[in-house]
């Protein structure tokens, strides 16, 4: 009768000591899974770049052996096999602090930098200056349509593809251009049904027939239910709709 009387008239009950503390659990785990800090800044990343991972101080206690950058060597910026080579090549990646380098590697007017990428690697980066940031929610998604990036860079499109392609979307456009990367396996869709299954290419016949037949996907075409992932379908419907 106690406990009726109290809920008519509005007091809460007494919280428990196990209660409350079940509640700061539970919104500091929140706020340590957010992506904006307490200060209410975002989170900001750069795409990494190869060519300006400085060489690796084996002495430097920050750097563990697990996470040291590979690298024994100061990596030439006209060197295209760093880009060949590496497997961070554009990851995103975030400032952890400003470090001093050697005297021999002192340039005026760069600010080195320690930068740690998606999977926890460590690299130091000899200007944080020349760092392209990532736009977001964009350069996070992988758009359809590489023309629709805010910023078309080497880095943004390289890491569009990079994000597709863990996604199983082999296949990116550019404009009227398709590019596609080979998955070395079978795709099907969520249902199970094959890419190239004769229903799916129905789908796309007359799909891209309009205004010169050179309708591309749209900044939304990942979001859109009426708009067709981008295929190898559409280039053949776009080519033959410019012969009739």
């Amino acid at each position: 009768m106690e406990t009726e009387m109290t809920a008519v008239e509005g007091v809460a009950p007494p919280l428990t000591e196990s209660f409350t503390l079940l509640l700061l659990a539970f919104f500091s785990s929140q706020m340590m899974n957010s992506k904006i800090a307490v200060t209410g800044k975002a989170k900001v990343e750069y795409f990494l770049d190869p060519t300006l991972v400085l060489e690796s101080d084996s002495n430097d206690s920050a750097l563990t052996p697990a996470t040291r950058t590979p690298s024994k060597r100061k990596v030439d910026e006209n060197d295209d096999s760093a880009l060949f080579t590496s497997k961070h090549l554009f990851m995103p990646c975030s400032i952890v602090k400003e470090i001093e380098v050697d005297e021999d590697e002192k340039v005026e007017g760069e600010v080195p930098v320690l930068v740690k990428t998606s999977d926890g690697q460590l690299h130091k980066i000899r200007d944080k200056n020349q760092l392209t940031q990532l736009v977001a929610p964009d350069d996070y998604t992988g758009i359809p349509d590489v023309l629709h990036l805010p910023n078309v860079t080497e880095a943004s499109l390289l890491h569009a593809l990079r994000v597709r392609y863990k996604r199983d979307e082999i296949y990116t456009s550019a404009g009227p251009i398709l590019m596609s990367v080979n998955p070395y396996k079978s795709i099907t869709l969520p249902g199970g049904e094959d890419i190239y299954s004769d229903s799916r290419m129905l789908l796309y016949r007359n799909s891209t027939k309009g205004i010169a037949g050179m309708e591309t996907p749209s900044k939304n075409s990942a979001t859109d239910d009426k708009a067709l992932p981008c295929h190898l379908f559409q280039v053949a419907d776009r080519a033959l709709n410019s012969l009739l």
